[in-house]
């Protein structure tokens, strides 16, 4: 078998342009359309993926920013892990582009087309009030949620991800060879091809499906979490376990003794349009709440910000409040609580104390 030819000039050139274009998309914070078209591309030619990484490692350089700490053989492989930056000035894109699309030479050494050779292993992490997304060598994306981190390890059998602390979101490629795994906790996430958030929370695991299916399995005791459907009685056993579907919720309380399994099979609740958006707002730098006990809205608000907001006055944790939010955005929620609900900020030091006008 002859090796195979290397790009034409004019090839290459437009790999070089069509590679900046989508790290200037990737950059400016793509829509899911957008990551499941920049995936595709990656996919379809093994030269784009080379490109693509080659060209993102010198605007890495170029800028002095690096957003991932990459292990094992994971910079061995063409489209790496690539966390968000702040965007590049076109002119900086252009100037690469013109710089290097006359040097095309697929020299990324290791690169593997087989998805089944693939060996992956990386860590992600976000600060309080940080955001990142975050490419994976198979075309799946992980959305990283403020005070987060997680572990990526890839084997040849299975890809998975532990949720170490926070909330992330997986628009996971399909792979019916490799399941995509996330364990937070002691609570297991299965999928094949779909989308969905894990948040760990202190005392839960909660779970929320935007699209395909999933199923819930306790880790210490490999058994599903999900209840099974009652059957009719002239029904025929059914050997199927029970999964998420697209928007259904579950919380998963923690163990109430060391030894002891979760509690019993998980309570599934059905969120709506409206409130899967407002769950999933943060990918858009937005908190929204419908009407909200304050108590909730200030723990939310201080999952993003260093300064903390504490109810000092306990008849205001039930005031009930809604709206549309920046994240981080605190001075606009104490506007509000001044002029419309006759509520006192009292800043001391790191701490913001709400009082009842008196």
């Amino acid at each position: 078998m002859k090796p195979a030819a290397s790009a034409r000039p004019s090839e290459a050139r437009a790999i070089a342009r069509a590679a900046a274009d989508w790290i200037g998309v990737r950059d400016g914070g793509p829509t899911p359309e957008q990551s499941s078209a920049l995936a595709a591309w990656l996919r379809a030619d093994p030269r784009h993926a080379a490109e693509f990484a080659r060209l993102d490692a010198a605007s890495r350089a170029l800028d002095g920013l690096s957003a991932l700490r990459l292990v094992g053989e994971a910079a061995a492989d063409p489209d790496f892990l690539i966390g968000r930056r702040a965007p590049l000035r076109r002119w900086r894109i252009a100037a690469l582009t013109l710089a290097t699309a006359a040097a095309l030479a697929i020299a990324f050494v290791g690169f593997r087309s087989s998805k089944a050779q693939e060996i992956f292993s990386a860590t992600a992490v976000t600060a309080v009030g940080e955001w990142k997304k975050i490419s994976l060598p198979d075309g799946s994306f992980l959305d990283l949620n403020t005070d987060s981190a997680a572990a990526v390890d890839y084997s040849g059998s299975e890809r998975r991800v532990l949720l170490q602390r926070g909330e992330a979101h997986f628009t996971v490629a399909k792979d019916a060879a490799r399941p995509f795994v996330v364990q937070a906790g002691e609570v297991r996430v299965l999928a094949v091809g779909t989308a969905f958030s894990v948040r760990r929370r202190e005392a839960a695991v909660e779970v929320l499906v935007t699209e395909g299916r999933v199923g819930l399995r306790e880790a210490r005791h490999d058994r599903s979490l999900l209840a099974r459907a009652p059957a009719s009685p002239n029904a025929s056993a059914d050997t199927t376990e029970p999964v998420l579907t697209a928007g259904q919720h579950v919380l998963i309380p923690a163990r109430a003794e060391p030894e002891s399994p979760l509690s019993a099979a998980a309570q599934v609740s059905r969120a709506t349009p409206a409130e899967m958006a407002r769950r999933l707002a943060w990918q858009e730098r937005r908190l929204e709440f419908g009407p909200t006990p304050l108590r909730e809205v200030v723990a939310e608000f201080n999952r993003y910000t260093p300064d903390r907001i504490v109810i000092a006055d306990a008849a205001l944790e039930e005031l009930s409040i809604g709206g549309t939010f920046r994240v981080g955005d605190t001075a606009t929620l104490l506007r509000l609580l001044e002029l419309n609900f006759s509520v006192t900020a009292e800043r001391r030091g790191t701490e913001i104390l709400l009082h009842r006008q008196r």
